[in-house]
């Protein structure tokens, strides 16, 4: 080897030595950095020692920030994603329609018990506790907050839900005040002095039309006012409008008002009724129309067993203060989750299970029950695609509140069975209005078992 070569290897050498050299330095120096950073925590006493673990964490993230980046990187994210499918933070950013699907997720136990029992009830006598198996959805106890559908209940910390229900007892008591101005108003100061009832009612029968039927409810009802929660919408004007005309003018079939305020449930309802003045003793509708219960479901996540008992409790209060009236149970409407198919190959899915079971013992106590009706809100709100039952998403402006179209439906469906309801003789009302003679129940875990 020439001594040229000999010289190239040499310096060859000691740049690699320099480099290893360098390499041993930087590390060396990190390392005494390190130490350092730790010998200055144990110099600080006891608390600084409590700190130890995180200070250890602090050194492991900065060792490897230095020299693993993009594995840190990666991880980091990893660890991220990991943590918020584990919490459930993915389903909640992926919007209410996934979210809501989920809440009907296959519990076979947070279903009705013994549908058959449920079935047999046909006055506030037969509900009784005991006969809860469950308060919430999922089928547990604690995991919901659902309020006592025996105890009427107020939302009194909630200042717009205090304003709606006083807009609802002003509207009531300025119905019964045009009641008797309207009833007297042909009549000088000496007649309506000396004037029998029986007079009065002969000389203004052809002036004043009674109520025909007040729509007592949630969101959907209060909608029909141009209100929610007792503040006007812009949005809402045109369905107020369209409500005026099905129902509020000289020319409308049946004279109607509506009472309700959005998010309210079963028990909501119980107490305007009762503490409200919503049922006033001087206005006599021929109709009372109630349409609760989505609330209790997805709002409170109340099980169907809890559902049903609020709602019953709502229908007799009605009847014990208002015999002589006719009470209708609008069912609980399918929900527009985006997942439009209700049922497929005769099969309820998701939230549909739940309802259909919900509407069904509903139908099987208006049947059981004088002078209550069932309204089957599906028969709008529904129709059948490719063999299967879809909602009609057309006519909703989002997950549970119908837009124009579907309230001109709702409304008109409503006027075609007040009709019936009406119109034809009483004796003749039972096989002509409540024809619901293809429903069917779901997933009843003991329906096979034959309980009792």
């Amino acid at each position: 080897m020439s001594k040229a070569q000999v010289d190239h290897h040499h310096e060859e050498g000691i740049a690699l030595t320099n480099t290893q050299q360098d390499r041993d330095a930087l590390e060396y120096d990190d390392e005494e950095e390190v130490e350092d950073i730790v010998d200055s925590f144990e110099e600080e006493g006891w608390l600084t020692r409590c700190l130890h673990p995180f200070v250890n964490v602090i050194v492991l993230l900065h060792y490897h920030w230095i020299y693993n980046r993009l594995q840190f990187v990666l991880g980091s994210i990893a660890t991220v994603m990991i943590l918020l499918l584990v919490t459930g933070v993915v389903e909640k950013l992926d919007g209410p329609k996934n979210s809501l699907d989920g809440l009907f997720a296959n519990h076979r136990d947070a279903h009705i018990r013994n549908i058959p029992y449920w079935t047999t009830i046909n006055s506030k006598l037969d509900l009784k506790r005991d006969m809860i198996d469950h308060w919430c959805l999922d089928g547990s106890n604690n995991n919901c907050e659902c309020a006592d559908p025996f105890i009427p209940e107020a939302k009194f910390m909630d200042e717009n839900w205090r304003k709606a229900a006083k807009l609802n007892h002003k509207a009531v008591k300025k119905a019964v005040q045009n009641k008797f101005e309207v009833k007297y108003s042909h009549m000088d100061e000496e007649q309506k002095d000396e004037t029998t009832h029986e007079y009065a009612e002969e000389r203004t029968k052809s002036t004043f039309r009674t109520l025909d039927v007040l729509f007592l409810g949630s969101s959907n009802t209060e909608a029909r006012t141009g209100r929610e929660i007792g503040v006007e919408k812009d949005d809402l004007k045109g369905i107020k409008s369209t409500f005026e005309t099905q129902f509020q003018t000289n020319s409308s079939d049946y004279t109607g008002m509506a009472l309700g305020i959005a998010g309210d449930t079963a028990v909501n309802l119980l107490w305007r009724i009762i503490h409200g003045g919503e049922v006033h003793p001087d206005m006599d509708p021929k109709v009372y129309w109630v349409s609760i219960g989505i609330n209790d479901l997805i709002a409170a996540q109340c099980s169907e067993e809890v559902t049903l008992v609020g709602i019953i409790n709502v229908v007799e209060e009605l009847k014990i203060r208002k015999p002589n009236a006719f009470i209708v149970i609008n069912s609980i409407l399918p929900v527009h989750t985006g997942k439009d198919v209700l049922e497929s190959n005769g099969k309820a899915l998701g939230h549909w299970r739940s309802l259909s079971n919900i509407n069904g013992v509903l139908h099987s106590f208006a049947k059981n029950t004088k002078k209550v009706k069932f309204f089957d809100g599906s028969k709008v709100f529904a129709k059948v695609d490719d063999g299967n039952l879809c909602v009609r998403g057309e006519l909703y402006a989002d997950n549970f509140h119908l837009n124009r179209k579907g309230q001109k439906m709702w409304g008109k469906a409503q006027i075609d069975f007040l009709h019936d309801l009406i119109q034809t003789p009483q004796e003749e009302t039972e096989n002509t209005v409540d024809d619901m003679s293809n429903f069917r129940y779901y997933d009843d875990p003991l329906a096979d078992d034959g309980a009792q």
